[in-house]
């Protein structure tokens, strides 16, 4: 809901379930999106625990995520021209077979409020 209103667009279910696995610290939940649902998330890993391999917590990285968007880039986001909370393995995948010179919009894992190209 936070999202929405500062961005004016939905976070899809990919976006949905890479958020989850950020927060939990866990790349394997369930795809299935009712039984993440159904997760308790601390409030220690929420917004108090740094994410692995850095010195940020996911709320941190999030909000600043919201920030950039809401503050550059909410055309682009109501578009779906930005990808968004997806791994930088998926954004590979995702441009395999496309042609030289396409890119995707993605927001960084390592560097607050950044966005990979």
């Amino acid at each position: 809901m936070k999202w929405i209103s500062a961005c004016g667009g939905p976070l899809t279910k990919e976006n949905l379930h890479y958020l989850a696995c950020k927060a939990f610290r866990n790349n394997s939940l369930s795809q299935n999106m009712e039984e993440v649902n159904k997760l308790m998330i601390s409030w220690s890993l929420f917004c108090k625990e740094n994410l692995p391999n850095q010195s940020f917590t996911f709320w941190d990285w999030f909000l600043k995520s919201l920030v950039l968007t809401h503050g550059h880039m909410a055309d682009l986001w109501k578009a779906g021209h930005i990808e968004g909370f997806i791994s930088k393995e998926k954004a590979e995948a995702m441009l395999q077979d496309k042609l030289l010179g396409t890119f995707l919009l993605r927001f960084s894992d390592s560097v607050l409020g950044g966005i990979t190209i």
